[in-house]
């Protein structure tokens, strides 16, 4: 038998649109008190049913689900993740669009919406000033982490006709949820390329003092490590490597200590991730300067590359990877260490680093969930090759447990054969933390 609250949700859904709805009316007409009738509304309003307006009152909406191509809706879309309609209802219909994640500048914001075919869904959370930008540019938004809008802005969005969406949920977790519900309806994106991954970049200007290294790159910093330096236009005309930068006065201008650009250490927005996880592994890099035909545009990391493999690949899942089979072997119950029988098929002479990457990402994921019970984010990595693979071929992953602690877990991994060593990893990976709401 439905619940009240089931039968106040199945009467709004058989009203017309447009139609009005209101607590007392709803009360009155199905026998029910006005603390059930509220609640049977706010579960309406969570179906797409209805919207609330300011001195318009609730009322009844045709916000449906299919998008007038047949493809999944921007509603629908916004109501399996528990999002609540601000404004715009009226035009959700539409298909859901590409999605972008506005937590950098207003110029990178313009950049990103810029390389998108078609409509632009922005999610963005306590920045008045991107949330600003993004209805200037005519996109549709959803605020995250209970971040809120200004009414004034609201009623230009309106005005605008875009959607305005509200979510207490982190764009990383709404990213997740959106791919993992509605795989079929999202925009065909490959992500597998630097752009997709880079971060913002941390700029080093010609005319900086040394203290701009400190202020930036210590965090990362590590012998042999040289970070990019770019003059006024943002074209790299530079680099100084960290032992100069650790070792000189602080006051020193970089231009007076930077040499010639370091090749290995800047990469094309266009290249592919698995080409530049080769690059950096075999260049014993940690990160890279991002150039596009503008200067540097970004900065990516070995840990952006975890996140990659991470992204295109459900680990849980035994199987094939990139070609090759990944298998527990051994004894099960030898919990701080585990071994795998990593089978590759076929060799990418071009990339097979990247391969590595991938397989040891697998296999420390695997041994992560069964310690934790849960799966698990990989918060930053470091590898190094002391050999390069040569042939396909059957060899043998170890992953060992360095440090443990209630949510996560350091990872020392080594791929082998009766041979040689071809890479070691240090991995740090850390709970999911499930989003609340049970969605």
């Amino acid at each position: 038998m439905a619940s009240k609250i089931e039968r106040i949700v199945e009467h709004i859904a058989r009203l017309e649109p447009g139609e009005k709805v209101s607590v007392r009316g709803l009360a009155q007409e199905l026998s029910v008190s006005e603390g059930t009738a509220y609640k049977g509304i706010k579960a309406a309003e969570a179906q797409g049913l209805v919207l609330t307006r300011p001195k318009t009152g609730t009322l009844r909406i045709n916000l449906r689900g299919v998008a007038e191509d047949g493809s999944t809706s921007l509603a629908e879309a916004a109501r399996s993740i528990g999002a609540l309609c601000l404004c715009g209802a009226e035009a959700a219909r539409k298909p859901l669009p590409s999605l972008v994640v506005a937590d950098g500048s207003e110029t990178q914001l313009r950049d990103v919406v810029r390389r998108c075919s078609g409509s632009v869904l922005c999610l963005v959370g306590e920045r008045p000033e991107l949330q600003l930008a993004a209805v200037e540019q005519g996109l549709d938004i959803l605020l995250t982490g209970g971040a809120e809008i200004g009414e004034a802005l609201l009623k230009e969005a309106e005005k605008k006709g875009l959607c305005v969406f509200g979510s207490e949920q982190d764009s990383s977790t709404l990213m997740g949820m959106l791919n993992r519900r509605l795989a079929a309806g999202l925009p065909q994106r490959d992500m597998t390329t630097v752009r997709d991954w880079m971060q913002l970049p941390r700029y080093l200007y010609h005319d900086d003092m040394v203290t701009a290294w400190h202020r930036l790159y210590t965090d990362i910093y590590y012998d042999g490590s040289s970070c990019a330096i770019v003059d006024d236009s943002l074209k790299i005309c530079g680099s100084v490597d960290a032992m100069t930068a650790m070792t000189v006065a602080p006051a020193i201008r970089l231009s007076e200590i930077m040499d010639k650009p370091e090749s290995d250490g800047i990469v094309q927005e266009e290249l592919s991730m698995e080409a530049l996880a080769e690059k950096l592994i075999k260049g014993n890099r940690l990160f890279a300067a991002v150039t596009s035909r503008d200067g540097m545009s970004g900065f990516i990391s070995l840990s952006d590359v975890v996140r990659y493999y991470q992204y295109m690949h459900t680990y849980r899942e035994l199987g094939q990877i990139d070609d090759s089979v990944l298998q527990l072997s051994g004894d099960e119950s030898r919990a701080e260490s585990r071994f795998y029988t990593a089978q590759i098929k076929t060799l990418k002479p071009e990339t097979n680093r990247s391969q590595y990457v991938n397989l040891m990402c697998s296999a420390a994921a695997w041994h992560a969930f069964d310690l934790l019970g849960s799966a698990v984010n990989f918060e930053n990595g470091t590898f190094y090759a002391p050999s390069p693979l040569t042939q396909a071929g059957e060899y043998t992953i170890s992953s060992t447990v360095m440090k443990r602690r209630e949510q996560s877990l350091v990872l020392e991994l080594e791929m082998f054969d009766n041979r040689t060593s071809y890479l070691k990893s240090t991995l740090t990976v850390s709970v999911v933390t499930p989003p609340s709401g049970g969605i």
